[in-house]
């Protein structure tokens, strides 16, 4: 089962920002531009008590059964356990019936789920190459050098957004793997244990780390895992609360798109499908950047700037520039990044 987004704008590129959302059209406050599926997402730690397609929770009312193989996944019902089947759960259904039970409560699923539908809709897209004979012709494909951030050309980036808004665009891996990662900063992760976690994981479907990569060219195993697994920590998010007051994470790759200002000129809310939508705050014109805010906007400017550091960069928006005390403080924490 696929996973989608609609929206209602186009791609640009930067060698700051790689890929990044602009307004395809000129924007109305309250204009909604994109409603996206999540790609994957994660239960909080009540995965024996929270049905993993509906959300709901184990009471009086209704009961759970678990997954008779892997017993890790439960449901409400046959309905939702057969959506999760054909959503996720037939990729890891396996994986998660070999992981000691401590691996999977100490590493986010949602990264085992990320690498496992990112690898097979990689293996997918090969069988229908494979077939159709087809070249890759004129899009934009991303790099098979691992290390490589290939600028798009004109023509590429038109045809990106080419067709009409608002428009369905449904996730592909390719959509994960144009994310920025540095290999080098890894965000608020523990490198040592982020190679441990990949290398463990390939053990259970019986992938050799150190053998070809699947897609790069110039890559083994271990590091395509590792790129997979940094760009997931790079782009998860905290999306709908539960009542136990704990939050679902999630990864939209589309929304992912959209980067950082303290002045936001949108906002965004999730529904209790696990969705995301983003709306207009004010007239944006066509070709205007689109922004959200990281952190909370009530925060004053130093908290703001030791919160971003978790994204590896110092904001330098409007807002933040106009605080002279600030500048002193951002060129302060750039030396310490460097």
């Amino acid at each position: 089962m696929t996973t989608e987004s609609i929206e209602s704008f186009n791609i640009d590129w930067s060698d700051k920002y790689g890929f990044y959302a602009i307004a395809a059209k000129d924007l109305k406050a309250g204009d909604i531009f994109i409603h996206e599926n999540p790609f994957a997402y994660q239960l909080p730690h009540l995965q024996e008590k929270m049905c993993e397609v509906c959300f709901k929770q184990s009471s009086d009312k209704v009961s759970m059964s678990q997954c008779s193989r892997c017993k890790q996944v439960c449901y409400c019902s046959i309905e939702c356990q057969i959506k999760h089947w054909n959503l996720i759960h037939k990729l890891e259904c396996k994986v998660f019936e070999q992981f000691e039970p401590e691996f999977l409560v100490n590493t986010p699923r949602i990264l085992i789920r990320s690498y496992l539908k990112i690898n097979s809709m990689i293996q997918i897209d090969s069988e229908k190459q494979t077939k159709s004979k087809n070249k890759k012709g004129s899009s934009f494909q991303v790099p098979e050098d691992i290390h490589s951030r290939q600028q798009p050309t004109e023509i590429q980036l038109q045809k990106m957004n080419s067709s009409p808004v608002p428009r369905t665009h449904v996730h592909s891996f390719t959509d994960y793997l144009n994310l920025i990662y540095d290999i080098d900063k890894p965000i608020g992760i523990d490198t040592l244990q982020l190679n441990a976690d990949c290398y463990r994981l390939l053990r259970y479907p019986n992938i050799d780390p150190s053998s070809p990569a699947n897609y790069y060219m110039n890559a083994t195993a271990l590091e395509e895992a590792i790129e997979i697994f940094g760009k997931c920590y790079n782009n998860m998010t905290k999306s709908i609360k539960v009542p136990s007051g704990q939050n679902i994470i999630s990864s939209y790759p589309r929304f992912a798109l959209f980067n950082h200002s303290c002045l936001p000129n949108i906002k965004h809310m999730f529904f209790q499908d696990g969705s995301v939508q983003g709306v207009a705050m004010t007239d944006i014109p066509k070709g205007q950047p689109l922004f959200i805010s990281y952190v909370l906007q009530m925060l004053p400017f130093s908290i703001r700037q030791q919160q971003l550091l978790n994204w590896k960069f110092c904001c330098r928006c409007q807002r933040c520039s106009i605080n002279i005390e600030g500048q002193l403080i951002l060129k302060e924490m750039e030396k310490e990044m460097e």
